[in-house]
């Protein structure tokens, strides 16, 4: 794990043009503006709600650890502490935050990692659900790119991006994948498409990219994925004909 920069006040923070972190280390008291002032502007400014914070202290008082979690922070040390302890949370969080915007783990899992990354800002859940509407209303177009979906969000392209890839740990790229893939999902075990049917409707004219993408993300193939359900779902149609026989 590489650390970034340091910076020498809080006010830095606040230039999202210049500075891009995929995490925030703030003290509480440093000059010109505290810490928690800090968090409160860089949560509630879309460009930068995403950006884990920890807070770090020499203060103790439980005052003070529920002020950083009521502005937004994302875990709280108090001093002294070492650095194994730091990286270790850094990355619990990282982890944590990525696997539950992804959709890998429940909230509840989340909170066994790092306990307030359960609570996803409201302005990223916000964020990601209007990301998801768009998605699955245009999977069929095989224009659904970053520009794309940019100008639906209205956002520039960088910034969509850095705000995807911090959010969910996901190019916007794999993002569509990862949807068109589960979508795929949905509509094999529907039994109503073909493999051919289901790669037009999600977009994609080529049916080796198809298999590809359905292949990343679940890690078997489609025939695979098929013979499996189809296997899956041989006991429930056998238990409903014994049922209807019974009667």
């Amino acid at each position: 794990m590489a650390w970034r920069r340091a910076l020498p006040e809080a006010s830095t923070a606040l230039r999202p043009t210049r500075l891009h972190p995929d995490l925030i280390v703030t003290d509480v008291m440093m000059p010109r503006m505290d810490g928690i002032s800090m968090i409160r502007r860089l949560k509630t400014n879309p460009d930068t709600s995403h950006i884990p914070i920890i807070v770090v202290t020499a203060k103790i008082a439980e005052d003070a650890r529920v002020e950083a979690y009521s502005a937004g922070a994302d875990s709280f040390i108090t001093k002294p502490f070492s650095s194994t302890l730091l990286r270790s949370r850094i990355k619990n969080i990282l982890d944590a935050r990525h696997a539950l915007a992804a959709g890998d783990i429940s909230p509840e899992e989340a909170s066994e990692r790092a306990p307030i990354v359960s609570e996803m800002s409201r302005t990223d859940a916000e964020f990601l659900a209007r990301l998801e509407e768009i998605v699955m209303k245009h999977i069929d177009s095989d224009k659904l790119d970053v520009g794309f979906i940019a100008d639906k969000m209205c956002m520039s392209h960088s910034t969509l991006y850095r705000k995807i890839k911090a959010v969910t740990g996901l190019s916007v790229a794999r993002l569509v994948r990862r949807h068109r893939a589960r979508k795929a999902a949905e509509l094999l075990g529907s039994g109503k498409y073909t493999v051919s049917e289901i790669a037009f409707m999600l977009g994609m004219g080529s049916l080796a990219n198809f298999r590809q993408c359905f292949r990343d993300e679940y890690g078997i193939s489609l025939s695979e994925y098929l013979r499996a359900a189809r296997a899956a779902a041989a006991p429930a149609e056998s238990e409903k004909q014994s049922v209807a026989i019974d009667k």
